[in-house]
């Protein structure tokens, strides 16, 4: 910590405050007024440095004036955003009730085509999840107990193994009961890109997208899962993540890397990923069976 306040909470205000920052600018480059044309004849180098020249002295005009205004009330800006909107949406988030709806919504609007990681994940869920794993992190290399339970490496290692809706348990069960050939053809060249978490042949090409009867089981096996997981680390059994892993670790890995080397963590993978393949097996089934009538008309 620094100062009193945590590394991820350090590294999460600044991140907000760039991205804040990117934005403002963004905004206001596109406005031509703001815009300073130089002559052709002036190097392009130079050129660009006084075409943003307005809009970067009315980003700084702006943090300023919040600046000014904060330090008037005695409250940094960083303080304030944590005490009214990051902490009660960490609440409401990591909530059981609340972390349901959230993941439930996340699949569903994965289920219309919605690459949920951009509008729900980056922006809402890795900051949270972020702080989470640096303090639980921080709690066991001081010899403390981890508190958190959520945290990226614990949704990508038992909940996204093969990408969003553990993409290889359903590719698993197409090649384990299906009898089309076309399913376990896609299956098939899915299952690579599945083993490093990357959905999107499978998502796509199947498809499980606007797929109603593939929609249900992929968010029961993500709830199912986020469910196994839980119970997992609060009984001890997989031990609380704390160790940052790639989103493209290989799923089973990802649980025994992400606990620090707990065989707990890869078998609670394995279960997760073999339940997964079970509850999928009937809606494979079911889809074969929709097709081939389909086919017969």
């Amino acid at each position: 910590s620094f100062g009193g306040f945590e590394f991820g909470y350090i590294f999460v205000s600044a991140q907000r405050r760039r991205g804040e920052m990117e934005e403002i600018m963004r905004r206001l480059m596109k406005c031509k007024a703001l815009i300073i044309k130089m002559p052709d004849s002036v190097p392009s180098g130079i050129a660009r440095s006084f075409n943003s020249m307005i809009p970067v002295i009315i980003t700084m005009f702006i943090f300023g004036i919040v600046r000014f205004i904060t330090n008037a009330v005695g409250t940094p800006l960083n303080d304030l955003i944590f005490n009214f909107i990051q902490t009660p949406l960490t609440a409401i988030i990591t909530s059981p009730v609340g972390i349901v709806v959230i993941y439930f919504l996340y699949m569903l609007l994965w289920g219309f085509g919605i690459h949920t990681g951009y509008i729900i994940s980056q922006p809402i869920l890795e900051p949270i999840f972020l702080i989470n794993l640096t303090q639980n992190a921080a709690a066991i290399t001081a010899g403390h107990a981890a508190t958190h339970i959520l945290t990226k490496p614990f949704t990508d290692s038992l909940m996204f193994m093969g990408g969003a809706g553990n993409m290889l348990a359903l590719v698993l069960a197409i090649l384990i009961v299906s009898k089309r050939k076309d399913y376990k053809q896609i299956a098939k060249l899915g299952f690579i890109p599945s083993l490093f978490n990357i959905s999107e042949p499978i998502m796509f090409g199947l498809p499980v997208v606007m797929n109603p009867v593939l929609i249900i089981p992929m968010i029961l096996v993500t709830l199912v899962s986020l469910g196994i997981g839980t119970l997992a680390t609060v009984t001890g059994f997989m031990g609380y993540t704390y160790v940052m892993t790639p989103w493209t670790t290989p799923p089973l890995m990802g649980g025994f890397l992400a606990t620090g080397g707990k065989i707990g963590g890869l078998i609670t993978a394995a279960i997760c990923l073999v339940i997964s393949v079970l509850i999928y097996m009937p809606f494979v089934k079911a889809m074969d069976k929709e097709l081939e009538k389909e086919e017969e008309k």
